[in-house]
């Protein structure tokens, strides 16, 4: 079975634990890539590549 963080499988996830999943995953993405973009507005250059797995 597939294990998310080593803890437990797939299957054994409540909703509330697939949600922190993603919360961790997608918002964080978001608040990062949000946190950068005056700096690279200001510079008028640069790339935001966001990987999640």
């Amino acid at each position: 079975m597939q294990r998310f963080g080593g803890k437990k499988a797939f299957a054994e996830l409540s909703y509330a634990e697939w949600r922190e999943i993603l919360d961790v995953t997608l918002d964080g993405a978001f608040h990062c890539t949000k946190a950068c973009l005056p700096a690279l507005s200001k510079s008028g250059a640069g790339t935001i590549v966001n990987i999640g797995a």
